[in-house]
Formats: structure tokens, C-alpha cells, sequence
């Protein structure tokens, strides 16, 4: 009965992080996302619409957020309540030029948009 407790006690003192991870040119929402606390070592992958919810407990975090073809984005802050973030990855610069020499510059905003959602098969 006391773990029951403590372990309600522990849950109760966590604190949600959650929103949605987006491509920062095209803001199309990217599903499959990994979003890693270093402090906690906690995780989580972003759903099939883009979005992502963290349970942590308050004070600092350093979340890690990893796409293939997108450059990784490090977030270091204090969290303090209940927090709303949206994350921006950018495409990696070789995605870019490999994007930019398959058309022109209105195809590229096009090529980024098809390959946010086509980037990579999963196996899981």
C-alpha cells in the first residue's frame, strides 16, 4: 500500500511537455520524431500527426530531437509547469542541395513538403 503511494505521490509531481514537431520552412507536422530527455532519460517518438507528449519531473531538461535528413535540435531549459512547445527541424544543408538540383525553387518548397512525410520506412 505505501509503494502504491509513493508511486502516485512520484506520478503526481510529474510535469507534461508537449506539441507538435514541425519542418521549419514547409511547417509540415513530421511524425515518427525521436524527442530524448538527456537529464531524465526519458523519450518519446512524435505520433503519426506530429505530435509528442513528455511526463517529466520539474527543474532542468535537455531534450535531444533527432529526424533523418534533419539537423538535430538540442533544448536546454528549466521546466517549471505544464509546458505548450512546438519543435523546428531543418532540413540538413546536403537534403537541401540535393532537393535544390532536382528542380527549381518553387519544386524545392514542394520536395521538402513530400519528403517531411516520406523521409524514412520505420521497422518497429
Amino acid at each position: 500500500m505505501t509503494s502504491l503511494i509513493f508511486s502516485q505521490i512520484v506520478e503526481a509531481q510529474r510535469i507534461s511537455i508537449e506539441g507538435f514537431v514541425v519542418d521549419s520552412k514547409t511547417n509540415t507536422k513530421l511524425k515518427e520524431v525521436d524527442i530524448f530527455d538527456k537529464v531524465s532519460g526519458i523519450g518519446t517518438t512524435s505520433n503519426g500527426l506530429g505530435y509528442y507528449k513528455l511526463l517529466l519531473n520539474r527543474g532542468k531538461i535537455e531534450l535531444i530531437v533527432s529526424e533523418t535528413g534533419y539537423q538535430t535540435l538540442e533544448k536546454a531549459f528549466d521546466l517549471r509547469s505544464d509546458t505548450l512547445i512546438d519543435l523546428q527541424l531543418t532540413l540538413k544543408k546536403d537534403v537541401i542541395e540535393k532537393l535544390q538540383t532536382a528542380g527549381t525553387n518553387n519544386q524545392v518548397e514542394a520536395n521538402t513538403t513530400a519528403l517531411a512525410r516520406f523521409l524514412k520506412p520505420r521497422h518497429r
